[in-house]
């Protein structure tokens, strides 16, 4: 017998067939199971030394571009009992599926290769903390802190140690533990020293990179006092070595992460014509580093900035397109981000099938660790659509756990006007002073000069001093001003 004739009995027999649009001679198995049964006819022996001539055959033809077959490579060698090939293009084919956002794919080869290492390699740290990469990435920060834990633990240099500690730093973010956090952060400033060591540029560019993620978690803990100082400092030390040193990535993440932010915080919700150019300046940057990552996320910050000037439709379109990009990534924070505040948008403009797509895209990813302020944004929509759809009764209850979810958090929530706001108007309908006077106290109380127009925050502070004198018929007409204007310009 010979290929070609035992070949044509296969096909005869209907259980081989051509791969379809392929142009070489190919075939497969008609059905898995086909597969599978003649798999585990062959002799265990046998199987391991078809693996291996399968693999080095591989190997040979694509000599050139091994990364090609490097998932078939990892696959053959290691049915073959070739540990270390096995583990060689399983470490290639991950790096390939994470540079492609292959999330899963790239996790799965990670956690294969934690199967055939021994305990004390050397590069099991690596791998853990690849793994801590696609875990935060993809919004499962809890996971992404216990890898990045254990990656630190296995550090074998200062400078791999900091890395891994500010990256634990960078697992939670949003509060309402700021100690955590800034605690990675500051160990990692301890291990990197003051003064360069090993390659300078990779030194500088950790130098960079924590500083930056400091100013992140900074700008969330800036609605605490004595916080917000520190923000400004590190702004200042960062610019020099960045202009030195940084890279372009570095360049727009210091526009996203810190820059933008602060001045966010420094305009008090009313984003000025400064705010717009470090926004169009951190598009500009985010494009030119080519970092998919970044070009999502600079997208966000120009669609948080139109948004708070009251440029809607410029606004939704910032934001959808920076929903966009960071869905197809897998980058679940930024991508929670960004249909949070495109749902609000959304509503400012009266558009209710819009907010519903923007609620139906953050609402798997709002119930994660870390995500509390969005997932009380959330309730507060969902709450907004049962108002407007006729049911007061469940809106006000919404309302109230949705300021309750953010009550949690050690950080003032600048757009909880989307719950209180129309739980004031739900209220008054009720002929409920005192309720009414307590979501104003909740929004006249926030650390934001502007969250809502400075005509409806008078209203509020007046109600609010009203109804402290004992003036009630006052406060409920200053009051039910403040619902009326706030309709007018679309914050109801």
């Amino acid at each position: 017998m010979s290929l070609p004739s035992d070949l044509g009995a296969l096909l005869a027999a209907d259980i081989v067939r051509g791969v379809p649009g392929v142009s070489e001679d190919e075939y497969e198995f008609r059905h898995a199971l086909i597969q599978e049964a003649a798999y585990h006819e062959i002799l265990k022996e046998d199987r391991a030394s078809l693996h291996r001539a399968v693999g080095e055959a591989l190997e040979r033809l694509h000599s050139a571009n091994l990364d090609q077959v490097a998932p078939e490579l990892a696959f053959h060698f290691r049915r073959a009992g070739d540990k270390d090939k096995a583990v060689l293009y399983l470490v290639r084919a991950a790096h390939l599926a994470a540079e492609g956002f292959a999330n899963d794919e790239a996790l799965a080869d990670l956690e294969e290769v934690l199967e055939l290492v021994e305990e004390d390699d050397p590069g099991i740290g690596h791998v853990h903390e690849q793994i801590g990469d696609i875990c935060l990435l993809t919004g499962r920060q809890d996971e992404a802190l216990d890898r990045f834990r254990l990656a630190a633990g296995l550090a074998t240099s200062a400078l791999d140690e900091a890395r891994r500690e500010r990256k634990c730093g960078s697992c939670f973010p949003m509060g309402p533990d700021f100690d955590g956090p800034l605690g990675h952060l500051q160990k990692a400033i301890d291990l990197l020293g003051s003064e360069p060591f090993g390659a300078e540029a990779a030194w500088w560019h950790e130098w960079i990179q924590i500083r930056i993620e400091r100013g992140f978690v900074l700008y969330f803990a800036s609605g605490l006092p004595e916080l917000r100082s520190q923000l400004a400092d590190l702004l200042e030390k960062i610019k020099e070595p960045l202009a030195r040193w940084g890279t372009p990535q570095q360049s727009a993440q210091y526009y996203i992460d810190c820059a933008g932010p602060y001045r966010f915080r420094l305009d008090g919700m009313g984003p000025s014509d400064v705010m717009l150019e470090i926004a169009l300046d951190g598009v500009a940057a985010a494009d030119a580093s080519g970092d998919v990552r970044l070009v999502g996320r600079s997208r966000f910050i120009l669609g948080m900035c139109r948004l708070t000037r009251s440029e809607l439709d410029e606004a939704v379109q910032a934001l959808t397109e920076g929903a966009r990009i960071s869905d197809s990534i897998g980058d679940a924070e930024w991508s929670c981000r960004s249909l949070t505040y495109l749902a609000i948008a959304s509503r400012r403009l009266g558009d209710l099938q819009g907010v519903r797509d923007a609620l139906d895209g953050a609402d798997p990813l709002v119930e994660r660790p870390g995500f509390g302020l969005y997932r009380g944004a959330s309730i507060a929509n969902r709450a907004w659509l049962s108002w407007r759809s006729g049911d007061s009764v469940e809106a006000a209850r919404s309302f109230d756990e949705a300021e309750k979810v953010w009550a949690e958090h050690n950080v003032p929530y600048p757009f909880a006007w989307i719950a209180a706001m129309p739980a004031i108007s739900i209220a008054l309908d009720g002929d409920d002073l005192d309720t009414a006077v307590r979501h104003a106290v909740h929004l006249v109380g926030l650390p934001f000069g502007r969250a809502l127009p400075e005509e409806v925050m008078a209203l509020l502070r007046s109600g609010i001093e009203a109804a402290g004198g004992g003036r009630a018929d006052e406060a409920r007409r200053a009051l039910e001003l403040s619902v009326e204007r706030a309709a007018d310009e679309g914050y109801l």
